[in-house]
């Protein structure tokens, strides 16, 4: 109905060489996730689905606690797949103010999140996201949908075209 679809997803990441222990990691949460090789050699186990984040993924990472910035991190995390969880953007019924709401917090826990790390596609389009969803005062149009959506391949195409040029 938004355009947009909020999404968590918890990851462990390892070399490739070490592909074992992500399917041993997958394995240890009764294979619930995925193993994925990525680029440059790395791999991940990502689980998605907020029913496995909110009842094995969650409390496993609340009895055995990660340390140091990781801790924080997981924290905001956690508020994202309760914010999803709970549904607050579903709904035809539209009391679109609300669910608009819902959505601007979801996208400022998430620009919050790994802020440390520099990312400008991400940065870039949950500004692109947030100003929005700011603009909207009811339930946006198919064409503001695809405004969007144009925005954001935009604004991904031009920093990697920015990146490419730094490179050469």
């Amino acid at each position: 109905m938004w355009g947009v679809v909020p999404q968590c997803e918890f990851n462990f990441t390892q070399s490739m060489i070490d592909v074992t222990l992500l399917n041993a990691l997958n394995g240890f949460f009764n294979n619930t996730g995925g193993v994925y090789p990525r680029q440059n050699n790395v791999g991940t186990v990502s689980f998605r689905k907020i029913s496995v984040l909110k009842e094995t993924i969650i409390p496993f990472f609340i009895k055995y606690p990660l340390i140091g910035r990781k801790s924080f991190e997981f924290e905001r995390w956690v508020n994202l797949v309760y914010l999803v969880h709970s549904k607050k953007h579903v709904g035809s019924d539209l009391d679109s103010v609300p669910r608009r709401d819902a959505f601007l917090s979801f996208a400022y826990i998430l620009k919050d999140l790994n802020s440390s790390r520099f990312n400008p596609i991400k940065d870039s389009r949950l500004d692109i996201i947030i100003s929005w969803l700011k603009s909207l005062n009811n339930v946006p149009t198919m064409n503001q949908k695809l405004e969007l959506i144009d925005n954001l391949k935009k604004s991904t195409n031009k920093i990697k075209a920015d990146k490419i040029n730094l490179d050469v």
